[in-house]
């Protein structure tokens, strides 16, 4: 019997290849590519975060602040 990585160089085989080829990237939601940002945040203070955008359904607190900078969650304040 042989060894398949004795027949492909790393990076050669061709369902590496299929997989490169095949997968396109997520289609961007709001119709632009997000960018990589960063803010500092206190571990309790993400934990919370991350509690709150689970509640209002969104994916992730970065999916949580873009729904609010669109207007699409609106914000409360105490009087």
């Amino acid at each position: 019997m042989t060894d398949s990585k004795t027949l492909h160089k790393p990076g050669r085989h061709p369902n590496s290849i299929a997989n490169l080829n095949y997968h396109q990237g997520r289609k961007p939601h709001y119709g632009e590519a997000k960018k990589r940002r960063a803010f500092s945040m206190t571990n309790e203070g993400w934990e919370k975060i991350g509690d709150i955008a689970h509640q209002l359904g969104c994916s992730s607190p970065s999916d949580l602040c873009e729904k609010i900078a669109r207007g699409q969650i609106k914000l409360q304040t105490s009087p």
